[in-house]
């Protein structure tokens, strides 16, 4: 339901704009990143029920826990209610849908424009993700995550999950490859 509302808004809003492009920006929307600022915007994180253990080891803030209750919130709304009032609601929640990107807020799957920009030079085999450190408890852990160009470190990240860590380090990695070209 969510992408349904976004598609059309988005459409609506960028009737010349191409396909390819928007379905670029609707991606930024939908993305379990931004709808957990929304959740968090909303104070959701507060309603969610958790057993002790969890909410000490600080689910309730996990992106990933927070878009996952804000789809349910939403689910829950459209099967209570109709189309009509849950697409109000998105809207309202979703604000302005504004489409400007900074350099990192732009890029909403960096590890495949990280393939995009070295693949053509450098060739399919050049790039490798290696999980290099996982600290903490099972339930609190965070990985580091290296990735490798041509086997020389290019890029590290830390997250709460391998692929959080992943796509920090795809993004530090596009920053070292926009350097190198610059």
């Amino acid at each position: 339901v969510i992408q349904l509302v976004l598609t059309e808004k988005l459409f609506d809003k960028h009737k010349r704009m191409r396909e390819g492009k928007l379905t670029s920006i609707r991606a930024r929307f939908a993305c379990g990143e931004y709808m957990a600022g929304i959740a968090r915007r909303i104070k959701l994180n507060q309603y969610l029920i958790l057993k002790p253990r969890e909410r000490d080891a600080g689910v309730q803030e996990q992106d990933s826990a927070l878009a996952d209750a804000f789809e349910a919130l939403i689910g829950a709304v459209y099967l209570d209610s109709d189309y009509e009032t849950t697409r109000q609601l998105i809207l309202e929640l979703y604000r302005n849908l504004d489409t400007k990107d900074d350099s990192t807020q732009g890029i909403h799957n960096p590890k495949g424009k990280l393939q995009e920009l070295i693949q053509p030079e450098l060739g399919n085999d050049a790039i490798r993700y290696e999980t290099t450190d996982t600290i903490g408890d099972p339930h609190n852990r965070v990985f580091e995550v290296t990735i490798y160009c041509q086997n020389e470190p290019f890029g590290v990240g830390k997250g709460r999950t391998k692929k959080e860590a992943a796509e920090k380090a795809a993004l530090q990695a596009i920053e070292t490859w926009n350097k190198k070209k610059a």
